[in-house]
């Protein structure tokens, strides 16, 4: 199991085996909810390097050795050791901004783990008259 379809479909099919109940959906944010930011490099501040970004495949398909969130914390202690910021990545402070930036469909159309979770939520939903 190398590639990440492959960890996805396993994982998935293994959690929903082992709830065993036909409305349980398993879902997983591959790479962490950075790789959705990751889809729009834009809305980062400027301090960060637009270079972080370049030659990356789709963000859900980055290296699991070096993915996104763990890009974000190395870019960060980097930045600190030049004295060009003094803090570190913190996934709720900043990401709360950064997603607040976020545009859902451009998200989307670069992630499709994410796809495939939100229309199925969107079908459960509208299933249940919602």
């Amino acid at each position: 199991m190398t590639t990440t379809q492959d960890r996805y479909e396993w994982g998935k099919k293994e959690i929903e085996q082992r709830v065993n109940h036909p409305k349980f959906h398993m879902f997983f944010a591959v790479h962490e909810i950075e790789a959705w930011l990751f889809s729009q490099p834009e809305i980062f501040p400027d301090y960060i390097p637009k270079k972080l970004f370049e030659g990356l495949p789709k963000p859900e398909e980055i290296d699991f050795d070096s993915p996104p969130a763990k890009r974000l914390e190395q870019t960060h202690k980097a930045l600190i050791e030049q004295q060009v910021i003094s803090h570190s990545y913190r996934k709720i402070s900043h990401g709360l901004g950064l997603f607040k930036s976020l545009d859902p469909e451009r998200a989307c159309e670069a992630c499709p783990y994410l796809r495939r979770m939100l229309d199925i939520l969107l079908r459960v939903s509208k299933d249940a008259g919602l």
